[in-house]
Formats: C-alpha cells, sequence, structure tokens
C-alpha cells in the first residue's frame, strides 16, 4: 500500500476508553492533495487483574466454608456448606471478582489454602460431686460427661499428689490416688 505523509491526515478514535469494541478513524485534511476516510473497528480486551490470593485462612474441624472468611472481592469456588476438611492444612478455590469489570476479567480457581484446626471435643463433666469419696477399696465412679463436640473421648485420672503430667487411664482404687 501507498504510505501517505503524515500532514495530509488526521487520525480520530471512537469508543477507545474501555474494553469493547472501538474504531480508528483516518480522514484526508482539508485543502491536501488527497480526499479519503477509512474506518477500522478493533477490540479492547479485557486485562487480567493483580490480585493477592488470600492467606492465613483459619477453620476449626467441624466447620464449613462459611466459617472460613475471605477478604473483599472474593468468593468460594466451592458451596458455602463444603466441610474445610480434617486438622491440617487443606486446599480450596476462590473466584477474585474486581470492582471494574467492564475492564478486568474475574479470575476462577485461585488455590487458597486453609490451616484447619483440631476442635476442642466440648467436654463437662456432670456429676464433678460424685467424683470425691472416701477410700473404700473400689474404683471411683466414671465421670458422667455430655459433649458438644464430635471428637473422640479418653477418660484420665489425675494422681493425686503428682505432678500435673501424671495421668492415668485406669479407674484409681487406692486412697490418694
Amino acid at each position: 500500500g501507498k504510505v501517505y505523509p503524515a500532514e495530509e491526515y488526521q487520525v480520530t478514535y471512537q469508543n477507545n476508553t474501555n474494553a469493547g469494541q472501538a474504531s480508528v478513524v483516518v480522514t484526508s485534511k482539508s485543502g491536501r492533495n488527497y480526499v479519503f476516510e477509512t474506518v477500522a473497528a478493533f477490540t479492547i480486551s479485557k486485562a487480567t487483574p493483580e490480585y493477592d490470593a488470600p492467606t492465613g485462612l483459619i477453620a476449626s474441624y467441624g466447620q464449613t466454608l462459611a466459617n472460613a472468611e475471605l477478604p473483599a472481592w472474593f468468593t468460594w469456588v466451592e458451596d458455602l456448606t463444603t466441610s474445610v476438611g480434617n486438622a491440617g492444612t487443606n486446599t480450596f478455590h476462590v473466584t477474585f471478582m474486581p470492582q471494574d469489570t467492564t475492564n478486568y476479567n474475574v479470575v476462577e480457581g485461585i488455590e487458597v489454602e486453609i490451616e484447619v484446626l483440631k476442635q476442642s471435643p466440648g467436654l463437662e463433666i456432670t456429676n464433678k460431686d460424685s467424683l470425691a469419696k472416701v477410700y473404700d477399696n473400689e474404683p471411683i465412679i466414671t465421670p458422667e460427661y455430655a459433649r458438644s463436640g464430635n471428637g473422640a473421648v479418653v477418660i484420665e485420672y489425675k494422681v493425686q499428689g503428682y505432678s500435673d503430667e501424671t495421668y492415668s487411664t485406669n479407674k484409681p482404687v487406692n486412697a490418694g490416688n
């Protein structure tokens, strides 16, 4: 094609500010050697936004994703009723929704980790007063408990007069145990 000197034409743009269809118009300048106008359409694509994937997410065993709070502009890909899983570090996915969705893409499938903490079983001994007794060569009764959590239960007895680290799973029989 022919190359025209810059003093022979002018260039204008239409709808070239945001993502979407735009056009460039090249027209001859008045009083010059050429008479022409040409229009070319082009597309301005959405950009992928920069973001920092959420970190430091924490939940407890037995909770769901609804309990793991995400920063603004992020949502869970998995359903909010999805369990956070066993204690440890578990991987899930989030979506980043930029404020300006006209010019930026939504980013899906971003991997994030949740630190899942062990859950306290929520035990409460309900017969505390009946656990103290006078020596009679019989074991004390097993404590009764109400459990509000879903963890395993091990009953341990502290040996009286020993350090806090001295426990037994056997029912005490002798005085002072």
